[in-house]
């Protein structure tokens, strides 16, 4: 785990370097509020892809070596069950999140506005993709499976979220199709927590994503409660 972070701060350091050499090369954009209107999603995007690559890989891993059984064998309920796999999750994306916040904010000279509020966007997001991983570990078989969740899914979800830009420059088609994304709730309330600035109204990301969570924990629950692809 400590290679993978290491390894996940470093990424996400060189893709925040390239983008400032990018907008650098650029002088027709101001280039320190490009580089603060990106970073918090750049973190965010570190957030979502291992939190969700800890549970979905667990989970996964023990179904193909067959031990699964001994994740379901000990007497714990399937809601004692749950909050163990989500909340190492989220451990996994508050220390990612952390780390690359501590490693890009005084790169680019950035003073978080709401601390507060940005841990608890970097722990949201954890827990929602936690759930989410989930939910892709008890249905996938194959890594092939999980691998095409992860690309085709999980990665175009925090790309097309607003992460690189503001959504009101999108068509408004395009901007009411962000707003079912919840990976753009999550990053649009992080930039909120780091510069006191969004796209939408932060009292709805908030509802939005608290709904969804609830969701998602009541579809594990039941898909955990029932041993789905789980008990043979």
């Amino acid at each position: 785990m400590g290679a993978n972070c290491l390894s996940s701060n470093f990424l996400y350091l060189c893709i925040l370097n390239y983008f400032f050499l990018i907008f650098f090369e650029n002088e027709s954009i101001s280039n320190q509020g490009k580089l603060f209107f990106i970073a918090p999603g750049a973190i965010m995007m570190a957030v979502i892809q291992n939190a969700f690559a800890n549970t979905s890989f667990s989970i996964l891993i023990s179904k193909i070596q067959g031990n699964i059984v001994d994740t379901l064998m000990p007497p714990l309920s399937s809601f004692e069950l749950l909050l163990g796999l989500s909340i190492g999750g989220t451990i996994r994306g508050l220390i990612i999140g952390s780390l690359s916040a501590i490693l890009i904010f005084p790169f680019i000279g950035l003073t978080c506005e709401n601390i507060f509020l940005f841990i608890l966007y970097i722990l949201l997001a954890s827990f929602e993709l936690s759930l989410l991983g989930i939910i892709a570990g008890i249905f996938c078989e194959k890594f092939d499976h999980l691998n095409g969740i992860t690309n085709f899914i999980i990665t175009p979800l925090a790309f097309l979220s607003g992460t690189f830009y503001s959504i009101n420059v999108l068509p408004e088609y395009l901007q009411n199709l962000c707003y079912l994304n919840p990976v753009f709730w999550l990053i649009d309330g992080a930039r909120f927590g780091a510069l006191n600035f969004s796209d939408m109204n932060i009292f709805y990301g908030m509802m939005f994503t608290l709904v969804f969570i609830f969701l998602l924990f009541t579809a594990n629950w039941i898909l955990l409660f029932r041993g789905v692809r789980l008990k043979k």
